[in-house]
């Protein structure tokens, strides 16, 4: 076999990535990405322009259409060899979409904000390789976003924050599977449907009905991402019912005693769950108890008021000290997190120096 892939010799990703930061507006940003040195990623731009931007910053080669890329390509036959790529201004992108936002929560690139503005995957060759996938975060962040036709930065915050499933998602048809089959005869199963056919979809703190329902799709989002056949969801169903049963004696139980965020000696309570938009991803355990391995991080939100100055906000899962437990920093970002609260990003130096604990010398 021979391998050959796409930015095997590409070496100017940080120079691409430091143009990218020092741009000061559109045109500068866009140019660094048309280096085409950042080989893969869905990318969204905002400014106090008011522009918004979103790009599939695919680097996709000019490939020979007489062939399915997806199998195995004859090794003998020198026209499969590519060397050239498709330049950035065909990649696709969006400038300005009619419904005023753009989303991107890694899905597919043509279902980023309304169906009318966004892009038809006809119009772009099949020898791409557009990944088709839409995730529930995408599902939901259309469902919010469509529905509302002023948004203001506290929904924003609102919206970030949901932590529902779509009936639209590939989760939903799952747990479908489940709501159909017949358990009638057998008295405990059929319980247990019931019992999750009236869950809601949330993952709030008070939901009793989440924590059963995360233990089924969890494992159905483990094999999407990994891109495994899809687990047997009946099979699933019944070994939650007897985890449930051997760790708590019940399928009921408060959210806020099974889902934590752990660091150090702290265990705090977090809403969110396995894609949906407040991501908590976390692996299963002997005695029920998730504890969170992944999901949302630090995240920032940016505001250009009106004639005003740039405002910024934002939380990080743990601290600004992410190796030292002996700093004040380790941990004291939980709290706050966890509360769903943001903080002040200090984006001016003045602002930046009346907040600062502890300087080093040069």
């Amino acid at each position: 076999y021979a391998l050959r892939y796409v930015g095997m010799s590409d070496v100017n990703q940080a120079t691409s990535w430091l143009k990218m930061n020092k741009a000061r507006n559109f045109n500068e940003w866009k140019s660094a990405l048309s280096m085409q040195e950042i080989a893969s990623l869905n990318l969204l731009y905002a400014d106090k322009e008011d522009n918004i931007f979103f790009v599939h910053n695919v680097k996709s080669p000019i490939r020979n259409k007489n062939y399915d890329w997806k199998k195995i390509i004859p090794g003998d036959k020198s026209d499969l060899i590519w060397h050239n790529y498709y330049p950035f201004n065909e990649i696709p992108q969006i400038l300005n979409p009619k419904s005023g936002y753009l989303f991107s929560a890694n899905q597919n690139p043509f279902f980023v904000t309304d169906d009318d503005d966004n892009l038809d995957q006809n119009d772009f060759p099949h020898s791409m390789g557009f990944q088709t996938r839409v995730t529930n975060r995408a599902y939901r962040a259309f469902e919010l976003f469509n529905n509302d036709s002023s948004i203001s930065y506290e929904d924003i915050d609102i919206y970030k924050h949901d932590n529902s499933y779509s009936k639209n998602s590939r989760q939903y048809a799952f747990l479908e599977k489940i709501f159909n089959h017949d358990f009638s005869n057998d008295t405990e199963y059929l319980k247990a449907q019931i019992f999750l056919i009236n869950w809601d979809l949330s993952t709030t703190f008070d939901n009793n009905h989440a924590a059963f329902g995360v233990c089924i799709l969890a494992p159905e989002w483990l094999a999407e991402i990994k891109k495994e056949i899809e687990p047997d969801p009946i099979k699933i169903f019944k070994d939650c019912v007897e985890e449930f049963n051997e760790n708590f004696g019940s399928l009921s139980i408060r959210y806020s005693d099974v889902n934590f965020l752990e660091r150090g000696n702290k265990l705090i309570p977090i809403q969110g769950g396995p894609d949906v938009l407040r991501a908590i991803y976390s692996p299963r355990s002997d005695n029920g108890i998730l504890k969170a391995v992944a999901g949302d991080g630090l995240f920032i939100y940016v505001k250009w008021p009106e004639n005003g100055t740039q405002m910024s906000e934002s939380i990080h899962q743990f601290g600004s000290a992410t190796m030292d437990r002996n700093s004040l920093h380790y941990d004291y970002q939980m709290q706050m997190y966890a509360d769903e609260k943001l903080k002040n990003t200090f984006f001016i130096e003045s602002d930046l120096s009346n907040n600062t604990i502890r300087t080093y010398p040069e």
